[in-house]
């Protein structure tokens, strides 16, 4: 019995059963791009249940009760990282801060595009203005 949550990377869930790719695929068309692997050595490694359930506009649930046949079992106890995160107020030092001060990245695109986000990060990282955060 291998034990998943939300916070569960695809990537750990083909290397443990080779099944699950196949589980993953037939969620949603969304996912036929793991089959290339290059494509899932890049985004599967950095992508959680929760994550690629919002990719392939499915739930985390419909994730469970296909991968429960291959053997995994659920654990519901652990609240997705972007769940707890969710609950969790701004930080007041981000509250403070103009909207000059705060640049803005969001990778969702690249990431359901099939490529990875990683030097498109960097580059932004490093265009960064002191007084500056991401």
């Amino acid at each position: 019995m291998i034990t998943i949550n939300a916070n569960t990377k695809i990537a750990k869930l083909i290397k443990l059963h080779p099944e699950a790719l196949e589980a993953i695929i037939k969620i949603s068309p969304k996912f036929t791009k793991l089959r290339n692997p290059l494509l899932r050595k890049v985004i599967a490694g950095r992508t959680s249940i929760a994550m690629a359930s919002k990719i392939g506009s499915c739930t985390v649930n419909d994730f469970f009760h296909s991968l429960e046949p291959l053997g995994f079992v659920v654990d519901t106890t652990i609240p997705a990282a972007d769940e707890a995160k969710e609950k969790n107020p701004l930080p007041s030092f981000l509250k403070n801060l103009s909207p000059e001060k705060i640049v803005n990245l969001d990778v969702r695109p690249v990431i359901e595009g099939g490529e990875d986000p990683l030097n498109q990060i960097i580059q932004k990282v490093n265009g960064i203005k002191p007084g500056q955060v991401l």
